[in-house]
């Protein structure tokens, strides 16, 4: 369920949550069997869906062709309180600024 700045699961998405938490750990399993595991970790970064979507998506293709070698891991961030210096190595903001750490 939606809430102004949050998600919860509704009790049919709590009871069907252990079943899909367990196919994920089968396919991240199945995916290392298959390809292996990199002893690198991947760059995490963090910025909002529209800047995802409308700027940083057609940049990321020329970025692994010149970088194959680094992974990237996408994540979302919608509200300023999502952002933070737990969990991303890099963040993308727009605004006016007046944010920690500018």
């Amino acid at each position: 369920m939606r809430h102004a700045r949050s998600l919860t699961l509704t009790p049919a998405g709590q009871a069907w949550l252990p079943s899909i938490h367990d196919a994920f750990v089968r396919i991240s399993e199945g995916t290392l069997e298959v390809f292996g595991s990199t002893s690198e970790q991947p760059v995490t970064l963090r910025a909002t869906p529209v800047i995802q979507q409308s700027w940083l998506a057609r940049r990321l293709i020329a970025f692994h062709r010149a970088h194959p070698q680094v992974a990237i891991r996408l994540v979302s961030a919608i509200w300023p309180d999502d952002f933070g210096p737990e969990g991303a190595d890099i963040e993308i903001r727009y605004g006016k600024g007046g944010v920690d750490g500018d």
